[in-house]
């Protein structure tokens, strides 16, 4: 694939964010958080979960593709 471009810390950071988001978004789906009330109607559960994971996978392998195309490098 490419190298890792995200720091460790970052990485724990996201993992932590996703995780938050990817309950959220379950919570949400499941009618145990109205999120329509806290979010716009274009952020749905779904889109929350997807989010979330999308975060989770890139904290896991400390690889940001946004990162990669913007030539950003903030691995120690």
């Amino acid at each position: 694939m490419f190298k890792e471009n995200i720091s460790d810390r970052e990485s724990k950071i996201r993992v932590g964010l996703g995780a938050f988001l990817v309950l959220l978004g379950a919570l949400g789906h499941s009618g145990t958080l109205p999120l329509a009330n806290i979010l716009p109607p274009a952020l749905t559960s779904v889109t929350l979960t997807v989010i979330g994971l999308v975060l989770v996978i890139e904290g896991y392998y400390s690889r940001c593709l946004l990162y990669r195309v913007l030539g950003i490098n903030r691995k120690d």
